[in-house]
């Protein structure tokens, strides 16, 4: 039996060099033994790739020819992972500093619960910009405790089972960026799976690639977040979310938090300038309402089918290897 499963670590980059300097050696110190780094360049045009293939020449770099946005381009790390038998995938920004447990401690974890969707971290800077020294201070004072259940997984660090992506499918690309993590953790609890937070602290710079084009940003946030409730909520929600986030774009006394990245997108300037990029982003999801019900269904159908396997599945569900040590 194989005490140690594959993990691989899909690290998504977008011209983002001087993160890599720092993000790839604190992953590579990670002490898990069977873990699998892959690197996926969405065209960079800052060197990263020479900088990875000449100082980690360990670490598997795929290139994209265009930038495919953090869904495209981690589904291309994740069928690789896939392809190669990885039982976990870790989707990690490139802005990222780990524990060096943070995979044992996810994986223990996950083994623990057939039931094991999308397992979290400790994150500081996972909404909005923290100190590195919490961090450091955070790893110097760190003692195991039992992983919570949690109701959100923060897109910049994602460890999932690659049974659960078989079952409901990959990210869904076309949001490209912002939002798809919402969609999958909604996908992966209608069909049974847990979201669990374990306790091992990891530090996010915050915003690494979106502080670069801030407008685009904020459109993407807006559209995005719209075709989430469209494709994943009833029609009460759907009406009452848009009303909350035509509030928070475009009502001047709204209270807002510039400290949360998810505010200061939607609020990314004066009532006009929101109102305008709103407009855009509920254009665009009248214009591609056709797929994004299409989207919808076929997520309904895949679950169900899910669904409809399991129920006559032995109770034990997915066959554990053995656990490693905590």
């Amino acid at each position: 039996m194989q005490s140690w499963p594959l993990v691989s670590v899909v690290i998504l980059n977008w011209n983002g060099l001087r993160h890599l300097r720092y993000c790839l050696p604190s992953v590579l110190a990670t002490d898990y033994p069977r873990c699998q780094v892959i690197v996926v360049d969405n065209a960079s045009s800052d060197g990263s790739c020479a900088y990875v293939q000449s100082s980690f020449p360990g670490v598997v770099l795929l290139r994209n020819a265009k930038n495919l946005g953090w869904s495209g381009g981690n589904n291309v790390g994740i069928r690789y992972a896939m392809a190669q038998g990885a039982r976990y995938v870790v989707l990690l920004n490139n802005d990222m500093k780990v524990h060096p447990r943070w995979l044992t401690k996810a994986v223990a974890a996950a083994e623990a619960d057939p039931h094991a969707g999308v397992v979290g971290f400790h994150v500081f800077g996972e909404y909005g910009k923290e100190p590195i020294e919490r961090f450091e201070q955070a790893c110097r004072d760190w003692q195991p405790a039992q992983p919570q259940p949690a109701t959100h997984v923060g897109g910049c660090a994602m460890f999932i089972p690659t049974d659960m992506l078989r079952a409901i499918g990959l990210v869904d690309d076309a949001y490209f960026a912002y939002g798809e993590e919402d969609d999958l953790e909604a996908r992966a609890r209608r069909a049974g799976f847990a979201l669990t937070r374990v306790n091992v602290p990891l530090w996010h710079y915050s915003e690494g690639s979106s502080e670069r084009i801030p407008w685009k940003a904020s459109i993407l946030t807006m559209r995005n977040r719209i075709r989430y409730l469209i494709k994943n909520e009833s029609l009460g929600v759907i009406l009452r979310q848009v009303a909350l986030v035509v509030h928070i774009s475009c009502n001047p006394f709204a209270r807002t938090s510039r400290g949360f990245a998810y505010h200061r997108r939607l609020r990314p300037s004066n009532v006009l300038v929101n109102a305008g990029l709103l407009a855009y982003a509920l254009g665009w999801n009248l214009v591609h309402l056709p797929q994004t019900l299409a989207a919808r269904r076929w997520d309904n159908q895949a679950i169900a089918s899910y669904l409809r396997t399991t129920a006559t599945a032995p109770e034990s569900g997915r066959l554990p290897t053995q656990a490693p040590p905590p």
